[in-house]
């Protein structure tokens, strides 16, 4: 019971910390494109990652209470131990949904971004523009894959933590 809670109050802990350093990322990025009219899309951008966020607390709140739910309907031990493979199941949906999620929105910033400014931006900008693109893409990508990885390594070790304790 005890390691359930912890699991979710550690999962809640990552997301935030999640949620913070993409605030700074955003934050840099909005230093680094002073022109008007990139200000102009990072502010959409900022708006759309707002809303992200938004959702992934509601979700958040949602997976919350129906754990809680189930834990009060269900106290024998062997549904405990499927308790914790459904926790594992919904945690790793949802990191593979707010991977999707991350892409999408990288990839609906990005890719209109290159285009549609061509024609009134000189073409040293535009470079810079597409270095800019091709290097959040990748970085994103990779720290969204480490961070899913650490919460599945974490809920594997505590569920065979928890099993092992009640076993011997």
């Amino acid at each position: 019971m005890m390691v359930m809670m912890l699991m979710v109050v550690m999962m809640l802990m990552i997301m935030m910390v999640m949620m913070v350093v993409m605030m700074v990322v955003v934050m840099m990025v909005m230093l680094l494109m002073i022109t008007m009219t990139t200000l102009i899309m990072m502010l959409i951008m900022l708006m759309m990652v707002m809303m992200m966020l938004m959702i992934m607390m509601v979700m958040i709140v949602v997976m919350m209470v129906v754990v809680m739910m189930v834990m009060l309907l269900m106290i024998t031990m062997t549904t405990l131990i499927m308790m914790l493979i459904m926790l594992m199941i919904m945690t790793m949906t949802m990191m593979m949904m707010m991977n999707i999620i991350i892409i999408i929105v990288i990839v609906i910033i990005i890719f209109p971004t290159v285009p549609a400014h061509r024609t009134h931006l000189s073409q040293s900008h535009l470079r810079y523009h597409h270095h800019m693109s091709f290097t959040i893409f990748p970085s994103s990508l990779s720290f969204n894959i480490l961070i899913t990885n650490i919460l599945i390594t974490n809920i594997l070790s505590s569920s065979s933590h928890y099993y092992n304790q009640h076993t011997h």
